[in-house]
């Protein structure tokens, strides 16, 4: 009798503590521990799922809309968020508070590409006006010019670059071919100028140069204008320093090819921005863009010997740096040949200084086809003197 009636003081006393508005006490602290939570996305606003994001001693993983959630201790803390292909982002000086919620979100960007890049956009969807791990971005916001008497999705709408595929265009394109492969990316003029619109590579380090193809559509309204800049704190447009000049450069309405020395970057993140900047032409086409670093000799001195270096990569795909030496000035040929000892490419057929001078094969002969994976013999001929050096294609 008596257990029974101790037990019903205990239910009394409970219940006059819940009318009370008193909360019991737990063992896990609930009235000392808040909630921080948010998405993590990536620079193009798409969320990352499988990222890791970390507090103390506590870790979340965000779900495949990149959201998360952790229970939080109260404290000031230092919030972390990972993934393996992002660099990591962190927010310091997060205040928890008992019983409330903080909101962290978190935008990553790529990890940094190391030593190479290259893209010659045939990885990419036809037409997409985003393409990961690029970054366009659409600054005059107008409506862009087309072709007469062709289409093709996003023709006419506001947009950046597009991966422009002339063999899907309806009709066919036949009188544009892209320098490598079928796609390219391009920047159509905007139909209230002037064009502002920019291409940017993901983060990349440790590059020595950067190299493309470009081209006007035609002359017909004018040739495209570009500048090329550098940004070591990401991809918005103002905060990319020129490194082309002062002045806009006029693209031929024929594949030319672009370099730009990085070497005073290389120990540094950076993004490399190609800027359309023009006041009519037809449009601005970009293909295989290369960023890497290329091991050197010493150029401070005259070689003693002329002949062929190496080349490098070496296999490559699907293109190669071909280094040579002259120790004296004048005419130079140089070319590549197949195993039967026919010329299928001319790389340099020009008066040149004495000194170390580097060139670019890209697989393709001299009526623009692209070669066979085997080997290739690539041969010098300089002021009397004859080199030859073996090249590997490999697809």
């Amino acid at each position: 009798m008596r257990s029974k009636v101790f037990c019903l003081l205990l239910v009394m006393a409970a219940m006059a503590t819940l009318v009370a508005g008193e909360l019991p006490a737990t063992s896990c602290g609930e009235r000392d521990t808040g909630t921080i939570t948010g998405v993590v996305r990536n620079i193009f606003n798409q969320p990352i799922q499988g990222a890791a994001v970390s507090c103390g001693t506590v870790t979340a993983a965000t779900n495949a809309s990149g959201m998360y959630s952790m229970q939080i201790e109260a404290g000031t803390y230092s919030v972390t968020a990972s993934h393996p292909d992002h660099q990591s982002a962190t927010q310091a000086g997060v205040v928890v508070v008992g019983g409330q919620t903080i909101y962290c979100n978190f935008i990553l960007h790529f990890d940094p590409f190391p030593f190479r890049f290259y893209d010659s956009f045939e990885d990419h969807e036809d037409f997409a006006l985003e393409f990961a791990p690029w970054t366009c971005v659409d600054v005059d916001l107008s409506e862009t010019s087309g072709i007469s008497g062709v289409n093709w999705p996003h023709a006419g709408e506001p947009q950046a670059f597009i991966i422009f595929n002339p063999t899907a265009t309806i009709p066919p394109l036949s009188g544009i071919q892209a320098y490598s492969g079928d796609k390219m990316a391009a920047s159509f003029p905007a139909t209230q100028p002037p064009s502002s619109d920019w291409l940017i590579t993901p983060a990349v380090k440790g590059m020595d140069f950067c190299r493309f193809q470009a081209r006007s559509l035609n002359a017909d309204n004018g040739l495209e204008r570009i500048k090329v800049g550098v940004s070591t704190f990401g991809t918005v447009p103002q905060s990319f320093v020129i490194i082309s000049g002062a002045q806009a450069l006029e693209v031929p309405a024929s594949w030319t090819q672009y370099i730009f020395d990085l070497s005073g970057f290389e120990d540094e993140i950076v993004y490399v921005g190609i800027h359309h900047c023009t006041d009519g032409g037809s449009a601005l086409l970009v293909d295989s863009f290369n960023a890497e670093n290329v091991p050197v000799a010493d150029d401070s001195q005259t070689p003693a010997l002329t002949g062929i270096e190496g080349n490098f990569p070496n296999p490559f795909n699907p293109e190669t740096n071909i280094r040579f030496s002259l120790a004296r000035s004048g005419p130079v040929e140089l070319g590549v040949f197949d195993l039967r000892g026919r010329k299928l490419k001319t790389l340099v057929n020009s008066y040149l200084p004495s000194g170390h001078h580097t060139t670019v094969w890209n697989g393709l002969d001299d009526a623009g086809r692209q070669v066979s994976s085997g080997v290739y013999l690539c041969k010098l001929r300089a002021g009397g003197q004859r080199s030859c050096h073996k090249l590997v294609l490999m697809k």
